[in-house]
């Protein structure tokens, strides 16, 4: 009997975020499974993340949002997203940017007023971030 398939599609299985955690539990236990072969379509994330490399079950990349943004993860475990893509809240990236910060609680966080603020609704993306605006994200979540 050939094997079932199945593509999980989703940001990346290993990113910090409550998505990504979803799709790390559900792929990891898909895969155990004798009848089913398991890919995933990573749809944030590029060719150099080294996860890709490790992971058990096939991983692709979406062609559309390779190369449109990095994600950080400082050494106090908060994880930074910064995307410029045609799919994001941003100009492509002649001016602006969507900024997630997100903690190793995986509380998600709001720029407002020089200050980061952890969303009172769960998750949310800071839109239309300018570059100095960035610079400071990155100062506050390294200090998390």
């Amino acid at each position: 009997m050939r094997k079932r398939k199945v593509l999980f599609v989703t940001e990346a299985h290993f990113h910090p975020t409550g998505y990504g955690v979803y799709t790390y539990e559900v792929l990891s236990r898909l895969n155990k499974h004798p009848q089913l072969e398991v890919a995933e379509l990573a749809c944030f994330t590029g060719p150099e993340a080294p996860e890709i490399k490790e992971s058990p079950y096939g991983v692709n990349l979406s062609k559309e949002h390779i190369n449109e943004g990095f994600c950080l993860t400082f050494a106090n475990s908060v994880y930074v997203s910064v995307r410029y893509g045609s799919g994001n809240y941003c100009d492509q990236g002649e001016t602006t940017a969507e900024v997630a910060v997100i903690d190793k609680n995986n509380n998600w966080y709001i720029y407002d007023n020089g200050k980061l603020t952890m969303c009172p609704d769960g998750t949310d993306v800071n839109p239309r971030v300018s570059t100095d605006d960035l610079a400071e994200i990155l100062m506050l979540a390294k200090r998390l």
